[in-house]
């Protein structure tokens, strides 16, 4: 292990949830308009003068259905480009490797090393789980 991360805290990457799919669903006047929900529809609360129904039948769109059905919390799917990812954290390592030659706190030999062992280990993560999604 490299000097420098004897006393430094544990890499962490995150990842950026998608929003939910509530504010796209629910917007009540836009949803309305496409649905085109006329005076005579079933789906008419008349009391209200809107739509209150449960019943997903309303929806014509059996994957927009589907969607629906899992309800409002549920953020939709965000594809990974693994090439991309594999770039920009390749990128962090060898600005972080050449610093550390540069400031003479490593020398080249073991840097070189520990750049191939990271990249080594980051495209074992990317294949695992590039491949479970």
């Amino acid at each position: 292990m490299l000097a420098y991360f004897k006393d430094q805290s544990v890499l962490i990457i995150s990842y950026a949830y998608t929003i939910p799919i509530a504010t796209k669903l629910f917007d009540y006047n836009k949803v309305l308009h496409d649905l085109n929900i006329v005076s005579g529809s079933p789906f008419i609360y008349n009391s209200a003068g809107h739509v209150i129904n449960g019943d997903l039948k309303i929806i014509n769109n059996t994957s927009l259905r589907k969607v629906f059905a899992k309800g409002p919390k549920y953020r939709e799917l965000n594809s990974i480009n693994w090439k991309h990812s594999l770039s920009i954290l390749m990128n962090s390592v060898e600005k972080y490797a050449r610093q550390s030659v540069t400031h003479g706190k490593e020398d080249l030999y073991t840097i070189s090393e520990w750049v191939k062992s990271v990249r080594s280990l980051i495209q074992i993560i990317i294949k695992k789980n590039s491949t479970c999604l």
